[in-house]
């Protein structure tokens, strides 16, 4: 729901904010409305940008990215992904019948202590981004890299056997960053090694830490020529999430169809 917010003169004099785009500027007053009074809300640009944007040709996602850090935080709690507005209180005065915030604290809901910093340069290496050797950088908490895989962490959660340290597999997802077609080569793998007999022997003592499966790659172990799945509606859902993700790294439709189709070509059911 929207809510009236307060804007002070000296908005337009931050030399930081003067920076960033008018239209980044003009977003971030939008955020504002619908925060709640705790300057929290939901973290989904598409969503912000019917509500905010719905006339401009913007990406929000971009400007989300562009006032991440000194202007807003972007965190993880549950498995959803929330934006909190720096120093909201500070610059606010809520009415005092709004509703009292739903949405966790930032500060007391971290995964881990390797959580990472978002932003364009910033993404999980340091100095080196995705495909970077370099040392992986320990960060405030309440930060996380805010990508589509972070999405399917509850998926990949739900399917797997081994349900001990789930903050420790939180975290190795967040480090691991997959991308679309990772996330699906790790379900499929899931899915396969969850029905083979070492993982069912003796009552499944055998399956790992979701943790280390993810930290030490454990889907690389055997190379899957085909994808399997139990029955038809687990084929499906595999199918359309597949395509979901991949529409919404904004690739065009008949590129998704194609992947889809060249993905899933031979699978076998049941």
């Amino acid at each position: 729901m929207a809510r009236i917010r307060t804007i002070k003169p000296e908005f337009f004099q931050d030399t930081e904010l003067s920076d960033l785009p008018i239209h980044t500027r003009y977003f971030f007053i939008g955020l504002w409305t619908q925060a709640d009074r705790e300057g929290r809300l939901e973290d989904n640009p598409k969503r912000l940008k019917i509500q905010l944007m719905p006339w401009d040709d913007v990406d929000c996602e971009k400007m989300l990215t562009e006032l991440s850090g000194h202007f807003i935080t972007r965190f993880l709690a549950d498995g959803k992904k929330y934006i909190q507005i720096n120093s909201f209180s500070k610059h606010q005065r809520p009415h005092m019948h709004e509703p009292k915030s739903t949405i966790p604290d930032a500060s007391t809901t971290i995964v881990g202590s390797s959580t990472t910093i978002v932003g364009s340069s910033m993404l999980g290496r340091e100095g080196k981004g995705r495909e970077g050797k370099g040392k992986e950088g320990k960060v405030p908490p309440g930060v996380i890299p805010d990508i589509d895989g972070l999405d399917c962490f509850g998926e990949f959660w739900q399917i797997y056997p081994n349900h001990d340290a789930q903050l420790r597999a939180e975290n190795e997802w967040i480090n691991l960053m997959p991308e679309p077609e990772l996330v699906d080569t790790i379900l499929a793998d899931v899915r396969a090694k969850a029905k083979s007999e070492d993982w069912k022997k003796e009552g499944g003592k055998f399956v790992p830490l979701a943790a280390n499966y993810l930290k030490d790659q454990r889907w690389m172990d055997k190379k899957r020529e085909k994808p399997q799945f139990a029955n038809s509606l687990e084929y499906k859902n595999a199918r359309d999430g597949y395509g979901m993700r991949l529409l919404g790294q904004g690739m065009p439709q008949d590129e998704v169809m194609r992947k889809v189709e060249e993905k899933f070509k031979g699978a076998t059911i049941g």
